[in-house]
Parts: C-alpha cells; sequence; structure tokens
C-alpha cells in the first residue's frame, strides 16, 4: 500500500499495482484506497490501456467488453461495495 500512495506521479507503476490489489483475494480496501480508486477512473485509458475483453461466439471472438476506467475496479468495487458506497454516493 506504501508504494501506490508514492505512484502519484508514474500512471503504469499505479495501474500495474491496483491490479495486483484487485486480484488479491485477501486484500481488504479502506476509505483511502476506495477515493484513490474513484478518483482514477474519470481517466479511462489515457494513461494506460487496459485493451479489450472477448468472448468466443460460435467461430469469432467478439468484445464483451471494450476499453474503459481500469475495468478491473468494477467488479473489485462490487465485491467491496460497503468501503466504497460512501465515496460514490459523495
Amino acid at each position: 500500500m506504501d508504494e501506490l500512495y508514492k505512484t502519484d506521479t508514474d500512471s503504469q507503476e499505479r495501474d500495474a499495482i491496483l491490479y495486483v490489489l484487485f486480484n488479491t483475494s485477501s486484500f481488504t480496501p479502506d476509505e483511502r484506497f476506495a477515493r484513490l480508486v474513484i478518483a482514477r477512473l474519470p481517466e479511462q485509458d489515457t494513461q494506460v490501456r487496459n485493451g479489450a475483453i472477448f468472448e468466443l461466439k460460435g467461430n469469432a471472438l467478439e468484445p464483451i467488453h471494450t476499453a474503459g476506467a481500469h475495468w478491473e475496479a468494477w467488479p473489485f468495487m462490487n465485491k467491496q461495495f460497503s468501503t466504497f458506497e460512501p465515496s460514490l454516493k459523495e
């Protein structure tokens, strides 16, 4: 967490750390973390490209989610909604 809060000038490093945290099942966010994630969402992919998620339909790959604001944040925020809700409402 200390490294994450030191990355305010390095978007790529910040997003790499966020990726790890979003995918660490034992990680429990606090209010400070929630505010950082919410503040990052409007950047979308202007700093670090996230790519698209594809699904195989028949013989073709079709995008089911195109690049957007750190797409892994959304399911993480959903799982930890009670922590994120006050900041989202604000």
